[in-house]
């Protein structure tokens, strides 16, 4: 019980790390990770709050990781439920609005026209991976994990990081500007 503070400590650096992450689930979770470990602690190696922490904190870290495995996976088996391509604006609609106006489709095509022509080639390569890859799914709704995505992407295709994000940054720019 004396180490209690410690470990919801531990939790909720977890919780503000992870946007979206439960502080009940992390809270129990590391409180199993200590209940399984405390038998193998060895007081001459080291005090008992960093031999807490560190088993803590690794248990949180495979926790995490196996759960964002896991949304990526879902991700890209659920892409075709999610997602409403348009082969004819090379752009996607969110299934909430499956059938845009026309108005809204002219719109959408003449801002991306203009978007499009301010754009360098790296940031265009982007933009084709991320709207008419057919290979990789980016839940839009996500911004920092289809950043992920696109990035593990653009490594395996040779880009060096900088170009990655010299070009995210660009993007960014220009779409923060609509």
């Amino acid at each position: 019980m004396e180490n209690l503070n410690l470990i919801r400590k531990i939790a909720w650096s977890y919780v503000r790390r992870y946007p979206g992450a439960d502080f009940d689930d992390l809270f129990g979770e590391a409180c199993l990770a200590y209940l399984e470990a405390r038998g193998r602690y060895n007081p001459d190696k080291a005090k008992e709050s960093t031999f807490i922490w560190h088993v803590v904190n690794n248990h949180l870290k495979d926790f995490i990781g196996g759960i964002r495995r896991r949304v990526e996976v879902e991700i890209l088996t659920d892409a075709d439920n999610l997602l409403m391509d348009s082969e004819e604006m090379g752009t996607a609609f969110p299934l909430r609005d499956p059938v845009p106006s026309p108005e809204q489709v002219l719109l959408t095509e003449e801002r991306w026209n203009e978007t499009k022509a301010g754009l360098s080639a790296e940031a265009l390569r982007v933009c084709d991976i991320a709207l008419n890859g057919k290979e990789i799914y980016l839940p839009m709704d996500k911004p920092k994990l289809c950043r992920g995505i696109l990035r593990r992407a653009l490594r395996e295709i040779g880009w060096k990081w900088e170009k990655i994000w010299n070009a995210f940054r660009e993007l960014k720019a220009a779409f923060s500007a609509l």
